[in-house]
């Protein structure tokens, strides 16, 4: 699974520029401004780049009916106002992609999580939080 760090600025958590709408529960769940979203490989929908998270196919796995894409986020993964040490950059994220496709290494593409396939963690206490 994808662990991606996040800051939640109002209702939503940002990865990205990818904002990931969180429930009345969730947010009364929290422990303070961070959460790590989750989001497993298949759970990706690849766009053209510019749309979603902006990332670079940099290892393309050939698995027959499959493929992996290991990827690098090409945009900050939290919020600008964080310190230097909780920033990291640049986020790896894997992506399952049908098999045969024709992804190359250093392709530019969007990432946008299917709708149902994120889940969210308190980043404090590593619990996952409530639908």
């Amino acid at each position: 699974m994808n662990l991606i760090p996040a800051t939640v600025n109002g209702e939503v958590a940002e990865i990205g520029g990818q904002a990931i709408e969180l429930t009345p529960s969730q947010r009364s769940a929290l422990t303070g401004k961070e959460v790590v979203v989750g989001i497993r490989p298949e759970g990706w929908e690849i766009r053209p780049s510019g749309e979603g998270i902006s990332a670079t196919v940099e290892v393309v796995e050939e698995l027959g009916s499959d493929q992996f894409l290991y990827c690098t986020a090409n945009t900050q993964m939290i919020a600008p106002d964080e310190t230097p040490e909780h920033q990291e950059a640049p986020h790896a994220i894997t992506v399952r992609a049908a098999g045969m496709s024709a992804w190359q290494r250093g392709e530019k593409i969007g990432l946008v999580p299917h709708p149902g396939s994120v889940h969210l963690f308190d980043a404090e206490t590593g619990d996952r939080l409530p639908e």
